[in-house]
């Protein structure tokens, strides 16, 4: 992830880093940083995604859970069965969702033994989470509650208990792009705790790190074959567009274009600039598509969907629709199964997602139909020559998710013979 942003691409991982830096290299700017420190009256907080139930931006594998004998996929998948229901926000309601959430924290830390000694590294600093969700954390425009620093720094606290004897406070530590030492107004704050656990953690997290390239770059390779063999079987050519998070709209944009021409229409946007001004617009239809209270039952499988007038059904929202809508409005966010959905059912034509299946090691498709009775899309479905052929109503994208080292990427698909046609 690093390595899209200029700023953080030569850090040395892993390791703290100034959020400040971070909200620059990702234009969020600092204000927001600046309101956290209003909140803690100036006092230095740290937090690490680590310590999240869901990964948007930052990447973590989230241990599975075994509470009172039944198995979960994840703390946030325990959270999600047992809090109250949707909308309800009273002290009553507010109480089950902290005890909630103690649980599956209790359970998600004595499952990670990487996770539990990167929680010690960061006491004795208080812990603060900049997110959309006013309760569980604070909002860098509208403030916060920040509830959920309160069951980590009880839960650290015992940690930091039960490793004394091995915890060992070191004078100063660097922490990219500054050291610690006076910033911030935190003056001579104290510095981390390491413990030898958390030293061995980041050595298997260094051999972990090192699995994973070997086997994305194997994983590349693999997609590069299976998608080179798939697109000679069926004489297919992939139209190579900018790697960007607009590129899913800009790619349902060339395909719109693409099928005015094959039907008989005579496109007369040809310009980059042009094309991509039709990808802003059906940015902003997809958003406003979704947005529309009658089509909130269509997305309910999104937590915090909107309900039948309009309003997030899940309040300040352990992950609000309503947050999730202003982001997804803004250029350069990256689109996603949600936008394709609202896509398809915009402007009434099937979207038909090609990508390589690592298990099968074969080409498949997810269909998004312009069914709305047809709620989840249609996934794994196998090429044939029926939908491979498709063109009437039929928007063709393929999505490389190993190709850019960067988790995906969304290129226009058409046959060979349209393509020489296009430039004949």
């Amino acid at each position: 992830m690093c390595a899209r942003y200029l700023l953080l691409k030569d850090l040395p991982l892993p390791g703290w880093v100034r959020l400040s830096l971070v909200a620059r290299a990702l234009e969020h700017g600092t204000a927001g940083v600046a309101k956290t420190l209003e909140f803690t009256e100036g006092e230095p907080w740290l937090w690490a995604t680590e310590f999240e139930n869901l990964h948007e931006t930052w990447r973590s594998a989230e241990p599975r859970l075994t509470i009172d004998g039944v198995e979960y996929e994840d703390s946030e998948a325990y959270y999600k069965e047992h809090k109250p229901a949707a909308g309800d926000w009273s002290e009553t309601a507010n109480e089950q969702r902290m005890e909630v959430m103690c649980t599956a924290l209790n359970a998600k830390f004595a499952a990670s033994g990487e996770a539990r000694a990167l929680l010690v590294a960061s006491h004795p600093h208080r812990l603060l989470s900049i997110k959309r969700d006013r309760f569980w954390g604070f909002d860098a425009e509208l403030g916060g509650k920040n509830m959920l620093g309160e069951p980590l720094t009880q839960l650290r606290k015992g940690y930091v208990s039960e490793y004394a004897s091995e915890v060992k406070q070191i004078s100063q530590v660097n922490v990219v792009g500054k050291r610690r030492r006076g910033e911030g107004g935190g003056g001579g704050a104290a510095d981390p705790y390491v413990v030898a656990e958390f030293q061995e953690a980041v050595a298997l997290k260094k051999q972990e790190t090192a699995a994973e390239r070997a086997l994305f770059k194997q994983n590349q390779t693999k997609e590069k074959k299976s998608t080179a063999a798939f697109l000679k079987e069926w004489k297919l050519i992939v139209e190579d567009l900018h790697a960007n998070g607009d590129c899913q709209f800009f790619c349902v944009a060339q395909q719109l274009l693409l099928l005015e021409r094959i039907h008989g229409g005579a496109s007369t946007l040809t310009s980059h600039k042009e094309r991509k001004e039709l990808a802003m617009q059906l940015r902003a239809n997809a958003v406003r598509f979704m947005r529309e209270p009658e089509n909130g039952h269509l997305f309910a499988s999104f937590s915090g969907a909107i309900d039948g007038e309009g309003n997030a059904l899940d309040g300040a929202g352990d992950r609000d629709f309503v947050g999730y809508l202003k982001r997804m409005s803004c250029l350069g966010e990256y689109g996603d199964e949600f936008t394709l959905k609202a896509l398809a059912l915009k402007l009434n034509v099937s979207i038909q997602v090609f990508a390589w299946n690592s298990t099968i090691d074969k080409i498949r498709i997810t269909r998004f139909s312009s069914n709305p009775d047809v709620h989840p899309p249609i996934y794994a479905e196998e090429p044939n020559a029926a939908n491979v052929s498709a063109t009437q109503g039929t928007v063709n994208i393929f999505h490389f998710v190993y190709e850019n080292n960067d988790g995906g990427h969304y290129n226009s698909i058409m046959a060979a013979k349209v393509k020489r046609s296009m430039h004949a």
